[in-house]
């Protein structure tokens, strides 16, 4: 699986667990309040290729998360640039495949 080269992540197991962590971390949270959490969910595509078979078309989606401090928010052009270097944060997938952030 692709993973952030320099951002610690976690991978969900069910869709959805991140909601449940943030709101258990909620009561401990002291201060300015907690950090922000961005899911990510990642998606490889898989297309039939010449020797492959066609029952084997679907694409694999991985969700993850991780939590952030201080990210500029203050324009859609600062969360677009946020974003962006996540996607060349990807680490190279060893078989080849192609991987792309779906939301």
């Amino acid at each position: 699986m692709r993973e952030f080269k320099t951002l610690p992540e976690v991978f969900e197991v069910v869709n959805g667990e991140c909601l449940l962590t943030r709101t258990k971390g909620l009561a401990k949270t002291t201060g300015l309040g907690p950090p922000d959490m961005c899911h990510v969910t990642k998606i490889q595509e898989k297309h039939q290729g010449l020797f492959t078979s066609s029952g084997n078309n679907t694409n694999t989606v991985h969700g993850s998360y991780h939590f952030c401090y201080g990210a500029d928010c203050s324009s859609p052009a600062s969360i677009a640039a946020y974003f962006n270097a996540l996607v060349n944060d990807m680490s190279t997938d060893p078989n080849g495949a192609r991987w792309k952030i779906q939301s």
